[in-house]
């Protein structure tokens, strides 16, 4: 994912796609405590009606700063 996509898609998480959701798993792989890709990812799935969107929001929750 190019830094133009994330910006875009930081600035509107309604407009996460499959290809986004596969792109935001790679980036949480890589660095899992980047708080930002984890809560678009956790979106991205519950906009998609993924069965893993409840597993990824408790994960973004327990990585997010107070």
């Amino acid at each position: 994912m190019d830094k133009e996509r994330f910006q875009h898609i930081m600035t509107n998480p309604q407009m996460i796609d499959d290809n986004d959701i596969a792109s935001l798993f790679s980036i949480v792989e890589s660095y899992p405590y980047f708080t930002v890709a984890q809560i678009l990812l956790s979106i991205g799935l519950e906009l998609c009606d993924d069965k893993r969107a409840s597993k990824q929001l408790r994960l973004a929750a327990a990585m997010s700063p107070d």
